[in-house]
């Protein structure tokens, strides 16, 4: 297991940096730089550093066990001293799925620009905002990120300083449903 990024449509397989495993050549970043609308791109088991920036339209962003096993702890997304593990900036209809995210300085995933009618589905998100007084799972900022869906996912704070499960600030229409939020000392949602 290289820790290969594939995908069946046109950005072809990648090798992604696979932190546990020490291959690879290109890191997730990459991957979706290639990335064309339509795209599936299918992460390996592994860890994977973060901050992934994704601004692009109409992707799927899904690691592999999730899909073939339920397993959601096989592929971990960590972040590191920037922002966000994840970051969708200007996304439109992203799917994030199946991930173990954890290590954000202040948040999981950020929602942030005109990110509209993205999901994130059946991820972990915990122990993000390690590194300030803030922070949240999973964060949807700003009037014009609209529309995005958190669903089926488990956000747990842990021992960090994340402020909260999900944090909606100045953005309206978004859609949080069938979550598990917990150990946020400012609230599961704000």
């Amino acid at each position: 297991d290289r820790g290969a990024v594939e995908s069946p449509y046109s950005a072809g397989p990648v090798n992604a940096t696979n932190l546990t495993q020490g291959y690879g050549s290109f890191d997730l970043s990459s991957a979706l730089a290639r990335a064309n609308a339509g795209d599936i791109i299918e992460v390996k088991a592994g860890t994977y550093a973060g901050m992934v920036t994704v601004a692009k339209t109409n992707i799927t962003v899904r690691a592999r066990p999730y899909m073939q096993t339920g397993d959601r702890t096989a592929t971990v997304l960590a972040g590191g001293p920037q922002t966000a593990s994840i970051l969708l900036q200007n996304a439109r209809r992203v799917r994030l799925e199946g991930f173990t995210i954890r290590g954000g300085r202040t948040n999981g995933v950020a929602m942030i620009g005109a990110s509209v009618s993205n999901v994130v589905r059946a991820c972990i998100i915990v122990s993000n905002g390690a590194g300030l007084a803030t922070g949240a799972g999973v964060a949807v900022i700003g009037s014009i990120a609209r529309a995005n869906t958190i669903v089926s996912n488990t956000i747990t704070g842990g021992l960090t300083k994340q402020r909260r499960g999900v944090s909606i600030s100045g953005a309206s229409g978004n859609i949080v449903v069938s979550n598990l939020i917990s150990r946020h000392p400012r609230g599961g949602i704000e």
